[in-house]
């Protein structure tokens, strides 16, 4: 078994930690919610459904398959429905399928839920956009990107980084699982 805690601040230490063994409850509030690993490998998981706001974005039909990656930095899925989904939030398209969004507009953009196992796993707006700053400049970038994987691995989402922050993530073999609880 083993933990993953990645910060929100960039700047605060330590800026994540990897519990080997087991879990360091200060990094996490509430209780662990797992999900049972479907296909060994890549720790695939079932994801029932994704919606933007209150309204299910109907990416998930019938259900599909998910992996929570620390080597993906994005929430990457589907093209198709990335690109829909990021013209739900508002993103415009940038750069080798990476999307922006005016840094005023965060106010008024949609929370984002993920629902696993019966539970929602939601991000905000602060939680999914990254604001990179460089010379003076600020720009908001959209957390989710395309990617359409072959067809014996596809598709998939890939719940990365932008997710972990938000969700201290635990990975236990044992138990064929990987939970997850807000990261404090």
């Amino acid at each position: 078994m083993f933990g993953v805690y990645l910060s929100k601040d960039p700047s605060k230490s330590p800026g994540g930690e990897l519990d080997l063994g087991g879990t360091d409850p200060k990094h996490y509030t509430g209780d662990l919610k797992y999900v049972n690993v479907t296909k060994k490998g890549y720790w695939q998981f079932d994801m029932s459904s994704v919606s933007v706001g209150d309204t299910a974005a109907g990416y998930c039909s019938g259900g599909c398959s998910a992996i929570c990656d620390t080597g993906t930095s994005l929430i990457a899925g589907p093209t198709a429905n990335i690109t829909d989904l990021n013209n739900k939030i508002g993103a415009f398209p940038l750069i080798h399928g990476e999307y922006w969004v005016p840094c005023s507009k965060l106010s008024s953009m949609p929370d984002i839920s993920f629902e696993l196992s019966g539970s929602k796993f939601t991000l905000k707006p602060d939680d999914y956009i990254l604001k990179v700053s460089q010379l003076n400049e600020t720009i908001c970038l959209s957390g989710f990107l395309g990617i359409d994987l072959p067809p014996e691995i596809g598709p998939l989402w890939i719940l990365g980084d932008v997710f972990i922050r938000s969700y201290y993530t635990v990975f236990d073999r044992d138990n064929d699982r990987v939970g997850f609880a807000t990261a404090a």
